[in-house]
């Protein structure tokens, strides 16, 4: 019973998988490429024998043995017994008189080859159905392989209806009891991993919620891609809208599941296309001015005495993936954050057509984070949602400066970047709707000798100045939210590099002083992080 396990696993795999071995019943281990060579390595010649070697296919320029293995073409009948069944000299004096088909042995009857192993005896002695002429007839790819030699259609097997002879392809045995699986499978759940040895390897099915893809099998028409698929499915991909391939490659692209089990290509892989404004996107009007149109602006709402309230901002960067300020949520529940996007009134409970919500999963921090102990320095936090969103007109990402080929310009002096927010008004009341405002980089220097003596401590090489010290700023509310400047190569790209970070206090309140420059966490400092905690979750 442990020969017949090992067999079905080696066997299957022989064919299809060049990590395939044979563990003879003594221990010792055979590879593939000795496994029904004619030559025996098992002590007990397991390895030859009929069970492990009736399911092979001799290749070309190969002749089978009635056991099933294969020796070069030229052993055939030369008065040396390479097959271990020595059925390569038998019927060396038979005279074959049929140009084409089968000929009977008794009577030299010729019948057409597509009666050959088919269930019925159509020669008298029956050898046109013999049970070595059936296991040494080869079954073409994408079949099974009945008991007594018939090939059906892979898809007829354990399907409720006797499509063998024999009925082998509906056993219990088979269908139902035996564990033996395909090694080279890696997800049993998402393979054809079946219990026989005539069963073959699938590709692996496709699925990507950036991907938009269409399956259609020779055999089966169309099948889900998204689980495994039979050898000689098609594959049709294309990136979604809103997305675009990665790495050069082309959109609208085909591979074929072959059958070794693997694609004959890459799957294509996708790519948000971020910092895109729809330019078809109409802006909502709220009482006769237009509302900033910012697809990446995410607002942060904390649960406090029933009620939800606008408190920080935040930018998409990826389906689930958002970027705030370390401050925002330090020592904060995640069970009391949610996220908005579309949303364009700070009334959370105020209905809007394009608005999606999410809870939170977990947030990351730079370990050296502090809050006002560290003087808000690393006042940058990775949110990540509990559930993606779904990109839209109304919803899309921000880039980020990756190759910080944008940094420098940028942040030089005088750039103007642009925000979004629902921080305080100039009348110290939260603004009731999302409101935009584009603010020029102060040099560090100018920066601080603008503002307190004390102020100094917090502007360090890690974040920038911006702002226009005359009354219009960023204020409470407004912290987490991202200032974003144009692509220098692509003008209608909007890159990410700045988060709103602290601003200086009137020495009368706890609100923001309009007439003094805000600090903004610089977003390329952190980019390598960023991209380590990305990979780990996805991960």
């Amino acid at each position: 019973m442990v020969k017949i396990l090992i067999l079905f696993l080696a066997v299957t795999c022989s064919i299809f998988s060049a990590r395939a071995q044979l563990i003879c019943g003594d221990g010792t281990v055979i590879h593939e490429d000795n496994l029904c060579n004619g030559k025996i390595d098992c002590v007990d010649g397991f390895d030859e024998g009929e069970d492990v070697c009736s399911n092979l296919i001799c290749p070309l320029g190969a002749f089978r043995c009635y056991n099933g293995g294969c020796i070069n073409k030229e052993g055939r009948c030369n008065k040396t017994k390479e097959c271990p069944d020595g059925s390569d000299e038998n019927y060396c004096n038979f005279k074959n008189i049929c140009k084409e088909g089968f000929q009977c042995l008794a009577d030299n009857k010729c019948i057409n080859e597509s009666r050959i192993c088919n269930g019925v005896k159509d020669c008298v002695d029956g050898s046109d159905e013999s049970k070595t002429l059936c296991r040494s007839y080869p079954c073409p790819n994408y079949t099974f392989r009945c008991k007594y030699g018939e090939c059906i259609h892979q898809n007829l097997v354990c399907d409720g209806t006797k499509d063998c002879i024999d009925g082998s392809d509906e056993e219990d045995s088979f269908c139902e009891k035996s564990s033996s699986k395909i090694v080279s499978c890696k997800d049993e759940e998402d393979s054809f991993c079946e219990k026989s040895s005539s069963k073959i390897v699938s590709c692996k099915g496709i699925y990507s919620n950036r991907l938009e893809t269409v399956c259609e099998s020779d055999k089966s028409g169309h099948v889900p891609c998204n689980k495994s698929v039979p050898i000689g499915t098609i594959a049709k991909m294309s990136c979604k809208q809103y997305y675009l391939p990665t790495n050069n490659q082309n959109n609208n692209l085909e591979i074929r599941c072959q059958t070794n089990g693997e694609w004959s290509g890459n799957v294509l892989k996708c790519e948000a296309d971020c910092g895109r404004i729809d330019h078809g996107v109409q802006p909502l009007i709220i009482n006769g001015k237009n509302s900033a149109i910012w697809p990446w602006h995410a607002v942060m709402y904390l649960h406090e005495e029933g009620d939800w309230v606008a408190s920080c901002g935040g930018t998409l960067i990826s389906e689930n993936v958002v970027l705030t300020a370390a401050h925002c949520v330090w020592k904060k529940s995640t069970r009391h954050m949610k996220f908005a996007f579309a949303k364009y009134h700070t009334d959370f409970n105020k209905t809007e057509d394009f608005t999606q919500i999410r809870d939170v999963k977990i947030t990351f921090t730079r370990p050296e984070y502090l809050d006002y102990r560290s003087n808000y320095g690393s006042d940058i936090s990775v949110v990540i949602l509990s559930a993606p969103v779904q990109f839209s007109e109304y919803i899309r990402p921000a880039c980020l400066d990756w190759n910080l080929s944008n940094i420098l310009e940028h942040l030089s002096g005088n750039q103007l970047g642009s925000i979004s927010g629902m921080g305080l008004t100039g009348n110290d009341k939260p603004s009731a709707t999302l409101q935009s405002l584009q603010i020029p980089v102060v040099s560090s220097q100018y920066c601080i000798k603008k503002q307190k003596r004390d102020f100094k401590k917090y502007v360090t090489f890690t974040v920038f100045c911006a702002g226009w010290a005359n009354g219009t700023s960023v204020c409470n509310g407004d912290s987490g939210g991202g200032l974003l400047f144009r692509d220098l190569k692509d003008n209608d790209r909007w890159i990410l590099q700045g988060i709103v970070s602290i601003s200086p206090r009137r020495s009368d309140s706890n609100f923001c002083d309009a007439n003094r420059y805000s600090i903004f966490t610089k977003v390329g400092m952190y980019l390598d992080w960023l991209q380590d905690v990305v990979a780990d979750i996805r991960s």
